[in-house]
């Protein structure tokens, strides 16, 4: 019944495709942004450092006379100044965006409405959703990492055999780590999204982020399968995406944007998933 329920999860409709479509446009508008940007302060650090590089810089703070540093003191000054208002912008700008296209998503999903009203609690919702994914992301590092650490010791307790075959047990723990790293992530989505998803219903922050923990818990028994079935087909993606990806590799563009595609393929699958599963 689990397989047959996953299977029928790659059955991609309209709704499918419009959650894709605000995911892409959103996260394309990030990227492109960022770049932008970003080269648009590298330009600005380049002129405000008159065209020298770190070591000139370094050099030329240590032998010029107070008058000759007064002029490049205050252009960096006001480059860090416009540099960090500028960032704090983009920060504030970003989260709004990715609280708003949160809220058309997920009341797609419910087939409901975002308001003027709803749009606002959506951006409550999601600074109230930082601290407990924090703390279990530093939980769980701190499990995983732990975790690695005591496997290691037991490969280590024979050093000739660990170094005869080290290679092959640095490619295992290096496949660990990822599989490790990627449940942590799914895991994470999962509690993000039941909170999502309750939100819609009732519009309640803090009720919405405790029943996201209680509805894990709740649906352990489906959910487990789901994330073990998740991180089955990101690793089948994974491995059928490599040759691409070697073809791709010097054509940097490009392969950027296959990645968001994928990952954002990924995400809405995975999300309407998740939905399908707990209703």
């Amino acid at each position: 019944m689990k397989l047959k329920h996953y299977f029928k999860s790659f059955q991609f409709n309209r709704l499918f495709w419009e959650v894709f479509a605000i995911d892409f446009i959103f996260f394309s508008i990030l990227g492109i942004s960022f770049s932008v940007v970003s080269n648009l302060l590298l330009s600005w650090s380049n002129k405000a450092m008159g065209g020298m590089n770190v070591d000139q810089m370094q050099n030329f703070f240590t032998t010029a006379s107070p008058e000759q540093m007064l002029p490049i003191a205050t252009i960096m000054r006001n480059y860090l100044l416009s540099a960090i208002l500028i960032l704090l912008a983009m920060a504030v700008i970003y989260f709004l965006l990715y609280s708003f296209t949160r809220g058309l998503i997920w009341n797609h999903l419910s087939k409901k409405k975002l308001t003027k009203k709803t749009y606002w609690k959506w951006n409550s919702l999601n600074l109230a959703l930082i601290l407990p994914i924090v703390l279990y992301g530093f939980v769980a590092a701190l499990v995983k990492l732990l975790f690695i650490v005591i496997l290691r010791f037991f490969f280590t307790l024979n050093p000739t055999f660990y170094v005869k075959y080290e290679n092959i047990f640095d490619g295992f723990f290096l496949i660990l780590n990822g599989l490790m790293n990627l449940i942590i992530v799914l895991v994470a989505l999962t509690i993000i999204f039941l909170a999502y998803h309750t939100f819609t219903q009732k519009y309640k922050v803090w009720e919405s982020v405790g029943n996201a923990f209680h509805l894990f818990k709740l649906h352990w028994s489906k959910l487990w399968p789901l994330l073990l079935l998740a991180t089955l087909t990101a690793g089948i993606l994974t491995l059928v995406l490599l040759p691409l990806k070697s073809w791709l590799q010097y054509q940097t563009f490009i392969l950027t944007t296959v990645n968001l595609i994928i990952s954002v393929f990924y995400l809405a699958w995975f999300r309407i998933y998740l939905v399908k599963t707990i209703s």
